[in-house]
């Protein structure tokens, strides 16, 4: 099985998000980065496929310089190879922008299975994976949390998480796309001394817009951020209702509802 898995650095949050000067955006400057969460599972199911029917598992990902080390980690994990397209700007760029460069990256490759996390840590939007799919042409199923059985070539059979704890079960013929959650898998350790060795016998070399015959004008957003705030947490207040009886204390409790228009 030929095997692609999307992935992207998200910024670690340790404390209260900061708006930017023009109120658009997060302030993410001197903030760490890491593989997005869901993309770790991700990987390591496709690392696990790969392992039962065999074939090969390739990471495509859009993102800055930071963005080598989450390809240098996917190749210490396990992965055959890496698509990385080297572009600055992504961390703006809303979640069309993201698939459509992904399925350039991804045009004109052979591929059985392309899994990609459900959505991402700093924006959970959930967007790009169905997107892709959309744009490749291909049926995807997202919120997977169990991959029921497969038969390469032909089609796969998936558990999907819904609300209020029910499911679905659905079958996608190949080639398909699976946004998954996390929970589907535990994703294996990379050892620092293995990422090391990896970092020396590999050479990964950045592709860039201009690979993909992509400009300008075929990259406009198709969404744009008119104003971010951060709601404020008010305060609250426990109110605690006496009486003789369970009677009269309902009583109040409903008098008190009544005023406050809750019915």
């Amino acid at each position: 099985m030929n095997i692609f898995v999307t992935i992207r650095q998200t910024t670690i949050l340790r404390t209260d998000p900061v708006l930017s000067a023009d109120g658009l955006s997060m302030d993410t400057s001197g903030l760490k980065r890491h593989i997005n969460e869901w993309d770790l599972y991700a990987l390591e199911e496709g690392l696990r496929l790969k392992d039962e029917h065999g074939g090969s598992v390739t990471v495509v990902s859009i993102g800055d310089q930071e963005t080598e080390d989450a390809a240098y980690y996917s190749l210490a994990a396990g992965a055959d190879d890496v698509i990385w397209i080297k572009e600055p700007s992504a961390a703006g760029m809303d979640a069309w922008q993201i698939a459509f460069l992904l399925s350039r990256a991804l045009e004109g490759k052979s591929f059985d299975l392309i899994l990609s996390g459900v959505q991402s840590e700093d924006q959970g939007r959930g967007e790009v994976g169905v997107l892709l799919a959309q744009l490749l042409g291909i049926p995807q199923a997202a919120a997977v949390f169990k991959i029921r059985s497969i038969a390469p070539g032909q089609s796969v059979e998936v558990q999907r998480e819904l609300e209020d704890g029910l499911y679905d079960v659905r079958k996608c013929s190949l080639p398909a796309l699976l946004s998954v959650q996390t929970g589907i898998n535990q994703p294996r350790y990379v050892s620092s001394m293995r990422l090391r060795n990896i970092r020396k016998k590999s050479n990964i070399k950045a592709g860039s817009l201009q690979d993909l015959h992509v400009d300008g004008a075929s990259l406009s957003p198709r969404k744009t951020v008119r104003r971010l705030s951060i709601p404020e947490v008010g305060s609250a207040k426990l109110e605690l209702i006496e009486g003789a009886d369970p009677g009269e204390r309902a009583s109040k409790l409903l008098d008190k509802l009544t005023e406050r228009e809750v019915f």
